[in-house]
C-alpha cells in the first residue's frame, strides 16, 4: 500500500486571473486594512477579516461561493495575479519558527486570509506550529526525509488533511510566497465509479483506523504562549492516545452516489477484514492512477475540497539557500462550531 503516485500528469485547474483594475482595487483594500493590523495571528484581525473579504472584486466573490457551492466538480480552484515582490519578500526561512517575514508577506498574508474567509472560519490545532493560524510549508534540512511537509527528499504521501480527526478542516487553502522550481502539488479527486458495489460498501464501514501524522507530535513542536501548559499537554496525550489506540472509522461517508472521503494510507494499519483492506487496496490504486500535478506559480492562492479531494507532493531537491518553495497554509471550517468542545473560548479559532 504505498499511497505513491506513479506517474506525473499535469492539469490546468479551475482559475480566476486577476484583472489590472482588481489588483487596483485589492491594492487599496489592503492597504486599507494593513493601517488597522500588522499581526494576522491576532483576535482582532481574525474577528475581521471576514467582514473586509466582503469587500473583494465582485468576480472573486462570486468565483469562490460557486466553489464552495461545489460548482467546480474536480473540488479545486485557484486565484492567480497578485504580484509578489520575491526581493522584498526576503529569504525562505530555514524553519517555521522564523517569523522574519512578518512585514515582508502581510499583504499576501491578509489577501490569503480574506479569500479563505469566503469559505468559511480560518482555524488551527493547538499540536501543530506552535498553535498559529496560519502555517509556514518549506523545506526543513533536518526534515529532509521525514513524512512530513517540511521535507524534500521524502515524498509527501497523498491524503486528505487531518483525517484521524473528526474536525479536520473542509478546505485547504493554500498560498504560493514562491516556487522557482516548479515543484507541483498532487491532487485527485477519485472517480468511485470504477469500484464494485461491494468495495464501495465495506469502504463505507467501519473497518479502518488512522493515525495522526507526524507534524501534530509534540517532538515536532514546541511550547507555544497561545495556550496554557495544561491544555497543551493534554491535546498532546490526546494525539498520543490516538497514535496508540485508534478507532475504527469508515474511509467514504455521505451520500452513497457521491461520497466524501477521509484517508491518510501512510497512516493507516491493515483492516482486519481481508475483504475491507482490498477494498482500500482498490482505492489506493486508483488514485495512485489518476491524480494530477499542479505546480503553483507565485502570487497563486489554491484550493482544495478537503471532503472531495486528497493532495500530496513529490520528492526533490532542496537548496536551502533562501530561494526554495514557500507556501503559506490555512484551514478552513464551514461550521467552526462543531469544534466548540476543543475550543477554551467560542470566539478561538484553536483547536485543542
Amino acid at each position: 500500500m504505498s499511497g505513491l503516485p506513479t506517474e506525473k500528469q499535469r492539469e490546468v485547474v479551475q482559475t480566476l486571473t486577476l484583472e489590472k483594475k482588481e489588483i487596483d482595487q485589492i491594492t487599496g483594500l489592503l492597504a486599507e486594512v494593513k493601517q488597522r493590523f500588522s499581526d494576522t495571528e491576532s483576535q482582532e484581525f481574525l474577528d475581521e477579516v471576514g467582514l473586509y473579504a466582503h469587500q473583494l472584486p465582485y468576480r472573486v466573490r462570486r468565483f469562490m461561493s460557486r466553489f464552495k457551492l461545489g460548482h467546480f466538480t474536480d473540488g479545486l480552484c485557484c486565484v492567480s495575479g497578485f504580484v509578489i515582490d520575491d526581493a522584498k519578500l526576503g529569504d525562505t526561512p530555514r524553519h517555521w519558527l522564523d517569523r522574519s517575514d512578518a512585514v515582508s508577506s502581510l499583504e499576501a498574508r491578509i489577501l490569503h486570509f480574506m479569500c479563505a474567509s469566503l469559505l468559511g472560519e480560518v482555524f488551527g490545532w493547538s499540536t501543530q506550529q506552535n498553535g498559529r493560524i496560519i502555517h509556514d510549508v518549506f523545506p526543513i534540512k533536518e526534515y529532509e526525509f521525514e513524512q512530513l511537509g517540511f521535507s524534500s527528499q521524502e515524498p509527501l504521501t497523498w491524503h486528505t488533511e487531518d483525517a484521524f480527526h473528526d474536525y479536520r478542516p473542509d478546505y485547504l487553502a493554500l498560498m504560493c510566497l514562491r516556487n522557482r522550481d516548479n515543484v507541483g502539488t498532487y491532487c485527485c479527486k477519485p472517480d468511485y465509479s470504477t469500484l464494485t458495489a461491494e468495495q464501495r460498501s465495506y469502504l463505507f464501514g467501519p473497518h479502518y483506523t488512522i493515525k495522526p501524522d507526524n507534524s501534530h507530535l509534540s517532538v515536532n513542536n514546541f511550547p507555544s504562549g497561545t495556550q496554557t501548559t495544561t491544555e497543551r499537554e493534554a491535546a498532546f496525550k490526546d494525539i498520543e492516545q490516538m497514535v496508540a489506540a485508534p478507532r475504527k472509522l469508515s474511509v467514504l461517508f455521505g451520500h452513497p452516489d457521491d461520497p466524501y472521503l477521509r484517508i491518510d494510507p501512510y497512516f493507516m494499519a491493515r483492516a482486519e477484514d481481508p475483504k475491507a483492506q482490498d477494498a482500500l487496496e482498490a482505492l489506493i490504486r486508483l488514485i495512485d492512477a489518476s491524480y494530477r500535478e499542479y505546480p503553483l506559480k507565485q502570487g497563486d492562492i489554491f484550493f482544495i475540497n478537503n471532503l472531495r479531494v486528497v493532495h500530496g507532493r513529490g520528492s526533490f531537491v532542496a537548496r536551502y539557500d533562501g530561494k526554495d518553495r514557500w507556501l503559506k497554509r490555512l484551514l478552513v471550517s464551514r461550521d467552526l462550531g462543531k469544534s466548540r468542545d476543543h475550543r477554551v473560548h467560542e470566539y478561538s479559532r484553536i483547536i485543542v
